[in-house]
Formats: structure tokens, C-alpha cells, sequence
């Protein structure tokens, strides 16, 4: 039977959209799917630099709103706007919705599976994407609508079901007007692709870089495979597709052959990067945490052991070896009429994440008195 659509449903006008992380707070956590949000919202409040902090930048728009619908989307679209189809296949009236993992095997006896708990989005969720307009004017299939006054935005969720939770008084709240959430709508952190958009033109046009384009955006980082030729080395293949050495190394595990270096009197971070033709940066992510914030010309213990590349970046690479790489190279041009996430504007004062300090020269000493 389906479920009584909700008062507030008419005068919903955002649909927010959510990647599901199997495990939220992860590090690098992986998604399952997508959660779609229908709520009706007003603004709270214009953020400020005072009331920044995480999942709001000054800038933002606080905004409180009462979930009308929700729905499951599946992880890969099969067209970039299918989250803002008139025809959604719609869940839960007034609750955030619910994914059902598939069944696992038992660990304890192979021939037994387990059904895992059902999910639903939890806040803190970030990365989000939010189309704030006339829901009436939504198409199907899925375009972005001609409505100049609508804002596409970056969004994210800061709670849901407050503040009454699921029991008590909750339960007949927000079974008869919805969830309640409070959402914060990021303005210039969504981009509408755009004929000739690429990834080096977006990444000037906005101060960033296609490495943090690449990672706010799994979408456009497809994977080619391509056979490695005579001369080709890490450095060359990765200034060829845009991409990194360490990235290389990482996504092709017959690259990814490490050794172990041990410290002798004098050795440095620095030292080392330059025997081993790799950077000290990438020495300290291998060694973490032990030498995660260790100086670059501070000598290491000796005898310690550190992990040390050993395919080195100009090391000549066996050719027809199978190696994967980004099919969307800076100069590649994107996919019309699609979208994507910008990360947010630099900053002027220091970022407390910057670890830059730790590669800056040495001060030289003064000198010596006159006699």
C-alpha cells in the first residue's frame, strides 16, 4: 500500500543528493549508492567566518527544512541528471530512505549467509549536491531545468531527525510532517559542464588543480588501460595523462614494489628522496606515522627502517607491460551537459592542514661575531 504523500509535499522546492559511505567517518570511505532527498527548506542564516566550522564555510547558507520524500538511487548514473527526473521511484514519504546491503557470507560457516542491518544517510554527510527551485518544472528523463532564478549548489547534511529523534514525541511529529534536517547550501560549489569544459580549463578557471577535481569526482576519473612503451617511465606516463606518480603507483600493484632502506649516520628525508628519485612528502605517507610531520633536513635515527620505493619515477618501464590510467586527461574534453563538484575557494589565512612548513629551507645561521 503505498504511503499518504506529505503536507508539506506541494510546497517542497530542494532535492538533495548524497553518495551512502558503506563505513561513515572512513578515511577514504567507499559508497553504495545514492540517497535522494525531497524537503521542503528555509534559510536560517548566512554563514560567516565566525560560524565556520565543519561542513560550513562563511559564504554558505544555513538552511532548516522538514523532509517531504526520499529515494535510493544506484551508485552509477546512467545520465548525470537522473537526480533530478520528475518520475523518481520514491520510497519513504517524510523519512530519509533505507538501502538494503546484499547478503554476505557467514565468516563463521561458508554456507550460511548474513542479511546486514539496513542503512539510511547519516549526518555528518558531505559532498552533497542540491537543486533549490521549482520542483513542478522537473522533466523526465532528468535535465537541468531552464530556470535561471534556481540555484544549483554543493550541500551538506548537518542532522536529521532532530530534535526529537525517532521516539516519543518524535514519532508523532515527524511521522505526520517529516524529518527534520538542517542543511548547508554550498553557492559556486556545483559546476553545470559546458561545451569545450576540461579538466585543466576548469582547475585555472578556479584556482584548483585536476588532482583535486579528480578526487571530488570519481565520475570522471575513468580508468583506460594502455601497454607500456619502449622509454616510458612513471614520470613521463604521468605527466602524459595528468596525474601523479603516486597515483600510479597506487592504482597498478605490479608498480607498486616497495624495499626497505636503512638509516645510516646523516641520512635525511631529503637526502633520501633524491637517492631513491621520489619526494619527501611521499616518504613521510609511506612511513606514517611515525615520520608523518618529521623535518626533511632533520637527520633520521639510524639504523631505523624506512620503506623506500623501488621502481623508481625515471626508471625505464618493461614495454607492453598493461598499466592503468585516467581516460579523461587535462586537455580531454568532458562530457556535455554534465556536472561537477569544486572544492572550495582557497584561503588567505594559514590552513591548519598545510604541512608545506615542514619542506621549508633551512635559516642560515648568523655569522660569526668580529674578533
Amino acid at each position: 500500500m503505498a504511503e499518504a504523500p506529505s503536507p508539506l509535499q506541494e510546497v517542497a522546492c530542494l532535492r538533495l543528493l548524497f553518495p551512502l559511505p558503506e563505513h561513515p567517518g572512513a578515511k577514504e570511505p567507499r559508497s553504495l549508492c545514492r540517497h535522494l532527498l525531497e524537503v521542503f527548506v528555509q534559510q536560517r542564516k548566512l554563514v560567516t567566518g565566525r560560524d565556520s566550522g565543519p561542513g560550513m564555510d562563511a559564504g554558505d547558507i544555513l538552511c532548516d527544512g522538514k523532509i517531504t520524500r526520499g529515494a535510493v538511487l544506484p551508485l552509477q548514473p546512467l545520465q548525470p541528471w537522473d537526480w533530478l527526473d520528475a518520475a523518481i521511484d520514491w520510497q519513504l514519504t517524510g523519512r530519509r530512505p533505507l538501502f538494503q546491503p546484499p547478503p554476505i557470507a557467514d565468516p563463521a560457516d561458508a554456507l550460511l549467509t548474513i542479511t546486514p542491518r539496513p542503512m539510511a544517510l547519516q549526518p555528518p554527510a558531505v559532498l552533497g549536491a542540491a537543486w533549490l527551485g521549482d520542483l513542478g518544472a522537473l522533466q523526465s528523463p532528468g535535465v537541468l531545468p531552464l530556470q535561471p532564478r534556481a540555484l544549483l549548489a554543493g550541500a551538506s547534511l548537518l542532522t536529521a531527525g532532530f530534535p526529537f529523534g525517532e521516539g516519543g514525541i518524535g514519532a508523532e511529529l515527524q511521522e505526520a510532517l517529516g524529518e527534520e534536517i538542517s542543511v548547508v547550501l554550498k553557492p559556486n560549489r556545483v559546476l553545470a559542464l559546458q561545451a569545450g569544459d576540461t579538466l585543466q580549463a576548469i582547475a585555472e578557471r578556479y584556482g584548483t588543480t585536476v588532482q583535486t577535481l579528480r578526487r571530488l569526482n570519481p565520475h570522471v576519473l575513468v580508468l583506460d588501460t594502455v601497454l607500456s612503451a619502449e622509454g616510458d617511465t612513471l614520470l613521463t606516463l604521468a605527466g602524459q595523462y595528468g596525474t601523479t606518480v603516486e597515483w600510479l603507483m597506487a592504482n597498478n600493484s605490479t608498480l607498486a614494489r616497495w624495499g626497505g632502506h636503512t638509516v645510516a649516520s646523516g641520512d635525511t628525508l631529503l637526502s633520501l628522496a633524491e637517492l631513491y628519485l621520489t619526494t619527501p612528502a611521499t616518504l613521510r605517507l609511506y612511513n606514517a606515522p611515525t615520520y608523518d610531520f618529521f623535518p626533511r633536513s632533520e637527520p633520521l635515527p639510524v639504523a631505523a627502517v624506512l620503506v623506500v620505493p623501488l621502481v623508481r619515477p625515471s626508471t625505464p618501464l618493461e614495454p607492453g607491460q598493461a598499466l592503468l590510467v585516467p581516460r579523461y586527461r587535462p586537455q580531454t574534453l568532458l562530457p556535455y551537459d554534465g556536472w561537477i563538484h569544486l572544492p572550495k575557494p582557497r584561503r588567505s589565512a594559514a590552513d591548519p592542514d598545510d604541512r608545506s612548513y615542514l619542506d621549508a629551507p633551512e635559516p642560515e645561521s648568523p655569522p660569526e661575531p668580529a674578533p
